[in-house]
């Protein structure tokens, strides 16, 4: 059966523990928005390697399916940035 996310343009993932407060927020941050300027994203088809690269797969996680009409923020289509990746590597940078 295939994710539901699997087709989706833009993904965030989060560990599950955090998932309860980031819904009761009217918005959403990460440290790498404080320290970096953007928010790491990636598309449905690079879920898997993200998690596998980046995740402890020992603790449960979810992907959020982000509708990119309702950012407040503009969302950078960069090139390839990691050989291991897919192109279309995301970043949703800070509104200005």
């Amino acid at each position: 059966m295939t994710p539901i996310w699997s087709n989706a343009d833009i993904c965030l993932i989060m560990y599950d523990d955090v998932i309860e407060s980031v819904l009761a927020q009217s918005t959403y941050t990460t440290e790498s928005l404080a320290t970096e300027g953007f928010i790491h994203a990636c598309n449905g088809r690079q879920v898997q390697e993200v998690i596998d690269k980046h995740y402890d797969r020992s603790q449960p996680m979810s992907i959020m399916i982000i509708n990119e009409q309702k950012l407040l923020a503009p969302v950078k289509y960069e090139g390839q940035v990691f050989l291991c990746y897919q192109p279309n590597h995301f970043h949703i940078f800070m509104a200005r």
